[in-house]
């Protein structure tokens, strides 16, 4: 699973502690308050669900940026999910970015709908609070809505589920797929499609990314893979495979994926 660079976001697990955390993204303005009062905007502070409608699993994602801090603690509708806090000589020089994704249990298909909602019951709909301190003393705050709102999947064409093998050309491999939201919400506002080798026999990854606005009119879209992504990758032995990301405006994302070969 990723985000955005991916927050993409693949696995499983039995169940999920209700502490845990870790989600479809939701963007943070979050506050730095001096103790002189000044109040600073900081970077960035994301909040959301992945839902993965190929393998069946969704988790929650946090992420949050914030300059030189020494503790977090992220609160939401019933009480706190996440906290960290530096030690020792990270203590020292404070520390800055921080995404972690919870375990991501098997839902299950027979009950599908029950099954998301359960999950999804676990993180309450409401605002969410960022708050924590800077080795100077200083406090940190901010504060952001997670919705239950999740996209809809993205109806691939190619390469196709349906399927037993596809097969591309390293020359002009088109990755496509269908707006299957159908007007309903939420809305797609963007897609992330992700092509992704993984080299037999060892840990080794190598993706392809690219970041597209949703084109509401359109029927389909595509996005064309380089050939140089293939041909530095044409000695090695491995699996391709496709997925397309939608996003909804809060962040909240679901992913559409399919292995393909090529010729």
């Amino acid at each position: 699973m990723r985000f955005y660079q991916r927050l993409l976001l693949t696995r499983h697990m039995r169940m999920l502690p209700v502490i845990l955390v870790a989600v479809v993204a939701l963007s943070l303005g979050v506050i730095a308050c001096t103790n002189d009062g000044e109040e600073i905007e900081l970077a960035e502070a994301k909040i959301f669900f992945e839902y993965n409608a190929t393998d069946l699993d969704l988790g929650i994602h946090v992420f949050f940026d914030a300059e030189g801090w020494e503790e977090m603690k992220v609160r939401g509708p019933d009480g706190t999910i996440f906290e960290v806090e530096s030690e020792g000589s990270l203590e020292q020089i404070g520390s800055t970015e921080v995404f972690t994704e919870s375990a991501e249990p098997e839902l299950d298909e027979e009950n599908l709908e029950e099954s998301i909602a359960e999950f999804l019951a676990l993180f309450p709909e409401g605002e969410y609070r960022f708050d924590g301190e800077t080795i100077e003393g200083d406090r940190l705050v901010g504060t952001r809505v997670l919705t239950h709102d999740l996209p809809a999947a993205p109806g691939l064409v190619f390469p196709d589920p349906e399927q037993e093998e596809n097969v591309a050309d390293p020359e002009a491999t088109v990755i496509e797929w269908r707006n299957t939201s159908e007007g309903r919400d939420p809305e797609i506002v963007r897609y992330q499609v992700v092509v992704e080798f993984e080299e037999e026999g060892t840990e080794r990854v190598f993706e392809f990314i690219v970041d597209i606005l949703a084109d509401p009119e359109a029927v389909t879209q595509s996005v064309t893979v380089p050939a140089e992504f293939f041909e530095a990758l044409e000695d090695l032995e491995g699996e391709f495979k496709a997925e397309v990301v939608a996003m909804e405006a809060g962040g909240n994302a679901t992913i559409s994926e399919q292995e393909f070969e090529l010729e």
